[in-house]
């Protein structure tokens, strides 16, 4: 008895000290600003965090118009025999095809976003944001 009660209480202890994934991600959002601050830390204060938010891919309005911009160029060329056109449409199919790759590759390793409002010396108040992966950690 006296040893499931001690293994109890350490469980709780070590589920409360790993704290939630939002705490999680302010530390880690506040040592990232330590470590990329060049000694200026001391001046950037902290004023307000945002939510932890999940991002997908699917909801990002540029990814989707660069998708759909693609689909309908693709569609394009295999209706068209003009031959001016067609470059035209290649061209604009590889811009297209290159957007839609750019976006799947800047949302690989990040999964969640945060926003963070921080003071400088001025008083100055301004917004970052943050991107985070799996394990909360900020992804540059």
């Amino acid at each position: 008895m006296k040893k499931s009660i001690i293994f109890l209480c350490t469980l709780i202890l070590l589920v409360g000290c790993i704290g939630t994934p939002q705490k999680r991600a302010e530390m880690n959002v506040k040592k990232f600003i330590k470590e990329t601050a060049n000694g200026n830390s001391a001046t950037i204060k902290s004023v307000s965090f945002g939510p932890l938010t999940t991002i997908y891919l699917k909801e990002d309005s540029a990814y989707l118009q660069a998708r759909d911009s693609l689909f309908y160029y693709k569609r394009q060329l295999t209706e068209t025999t003009n031959q001016f056109r067609l470059a035209d449409l290649q061209t604009k199919a590889k811009e297209f095809a290159a957007e839609v790759k750019n976006r799947e590759e800047f949302y690989k390793e990040r999964k969640y976003k945060m926003v963070h409002r921080v003071k400088n010396e001025n008083s100055d108040e301004f917004e970052s944001t943050f991107y985070l992966n799996g394990n909360f950690e900020v992804v540059r």
